[in-house]
């Protein structure tokens, strides 16, 4: 897998990806460590109310038909840790451990 750079219109998409596992994350007890909330944000950012799924749906509703099958394919990882483990650098990383 390479590294690809964000550029246009990927950029807005990407950030409301973020934001909604930022939500998922703050479901399962974590917190962004300074600032507002990241379901505090979208709330604002839409105008929408409710709590952190219903959040969480509307955002999926708004974003999938935006995503191309690869970004849905991305999007829908559970954790960060997913991508991280998909990702080029993870793979190089756990090359070196294993040589070693």
């Amino acid at each position: 897998m390479t590294a690809e750079i964000l550029t246009g219109q990927q950029i807005p998409k990407c950030r409301l990806i973020v934001m909604r596992k930022g939500i998922e994350m703050e479901i399962g007890g974590f917190a962004r460590f300074e600032g507002r909330s990241c379901w505090a944000i979208v709330k604002e950012q839409f105008g929408w109310t409710g709590n952190r799924k219903t959040i969480i749906n509307k955002l999926t509703e708004l974003i999938n038909p935006m995503l191309s099958e690869y970004e849905l394919k991305l999007a829908s990882y559970k954790s960060g840790y997913d991508v991280l483990q998909n990702h080029a650098v993870y793979q190089l990383m756990n090359e070196s451990i294993e040589s070693n």
